[in-house]
């Protein structure tokens, strides 16, 4: 996936969980409307063989509507894993600004660590190994039913993009399924 519909594709990810709770919010923004403006902060890393990598250490994101007001601010801080070549983050890392439950907030988790990785800032693993981090191996039964919940919450989300982008997720998405089959 480009970067351009990745980015689509995390606002309309966003702009669905913050609605869940602000009815006026989506009466009163349009998500199609909205520009986002992120920021990822990186540190040098040197591996063992002298090899450089950049790994993330703090990602923000805000959608910005037509008037110029800053809406749903995302923050999301990485610490280096124990091989300190891969960021790692937990649900604490991530902050809000807007109200969420335990299920939005793992959702919001989620999409973060998905958005960065389709960008290219995170391997293609790092949902993955995300997953097994916040649920422990599948043992929070709770945090685990809502990450087992994520794909179906990527399909309805895709489906609240412009037809030919959400044709392009949904067909991405597809192809992700079946690739991990």
């Amino acid at each position: 996936m480009n970067q351009a519909l990745a980015g689509k594709f995390y606002k309309a990810k966003i702009f669905r969980l913050a609605t869940v709770y602000s009815t006026e919010l989506a009466e009163t923004r349009d998500a199609a409307s909205c520009n986002l403006v992120t920021n990822i902060t990186e540190h040098t890393v040197t591996g063992k063989q002298g090899v450089r990598a950049n790994v993330p250490v703090l990602f923000s994101a805000v959608l910005r509507d037509a008037s110029g007001h800053t809406l749903l601010p995302v923050a999301m801080s990485f610490s280096p894993s124990a091989n300190g070549r891969l960021s790692a983050a937990s649900l604490g890392q991530i902050a809000l600004g807007f109200r969420v439950s335990k299920r939005e907030r793992v959702l919001s988790f989620l999409s973060t660590v998905d958005y960065l990785s389709s960008i290219g800032k995170l391997p293609q693993v790092a949902l993955e190994t995300h997953i097994a981090r916040i649920t422990a191996a599948g043992t929070i039964e709770e945090r685990k039913a809502f990450c087992d919940e994520y794909p179906e919450f990527c399909g309805r989300a895709a489906k609240d993009l412009p037809y030919d982008d959400s044709l392009k997720v949904l067909a991405y998405l597809k192809y992700s399924d079946m690739a991990a089959a």
